[in-house]
């Protein structure tokens, strides 16, 4: 009798800590995985904030390249807010577009040159962006500062000059 009772408090012992290691190993898996869900999540939201600023930058070369006529881009403002300026002319009347930043958004606007009542709400907006400001520099460029997300970017948009070189 007595070594029967020492041999089943044994296997209770054992038992006792087969399932404390199983136990602790789940824990272990969960708090892996969790930490795992985590990195992905971060390298996730990092890889879009990069898309969104390449989108951004992407865009804006994209419009200038398809307006380098001699004096066609250009910087200023549409009420009140900075904007890269791209005139062209279509069947002889002068029209412009204007690629400004409104309500976390770049937008673009299309319209006749002699139009007054402009205003940055009649914009389309086409990708997110939190700021954009357009100063004109060293003659032969524009230097394009935008946040996306939080992030800062500086871009240099080149434009012809009178030699007709970008």
């Amino acid at each position: 009798g007595a070594a029967m009772k020492i041999k089943s408090r044994q296997h209770s012992s054992d038992l006792l800590f087969i399932l404390l290691l199983f136990a602790s190993l789940v824990l272990v898996c969960i708090l892996l995985i969790a930490m795992g869900c985590g990195v992905y999540e971060n390298v996730l939201d990092s890889m879009n904030r990069n898309d969104d600023s390449r989108t951004v930058s992407a865009y804006l070369l994209q419009k200038v390249r398809q307006n380098q006529d001699l004096g066609a881009v250009s910087s200023g403002t549409l009420d009140g807010t900075d904007a890269i300026i791209l005139n062209q002319n279509l069947d002889g009347k002068a029209y412009c577009t204007y690629l400004y930043c409104h309500d976390g958004k770049l937008c673009e606007l299309f319209v006749r040159k002699d139009n007054t009542s402009l205003s940055v709400s009649s914009g389309t907006p086409v990708v997110s962006l939190d700021s954009m400001t357009v100063e004109d520099s060293s003659g032969d460029s524009l230097l394009v500062t935008f946040s996306v997300d939080g992030r800062k970017q500086k871009l240099r948009l080149r434009r012809l000059t009178a030699g007709g070189q970008p």
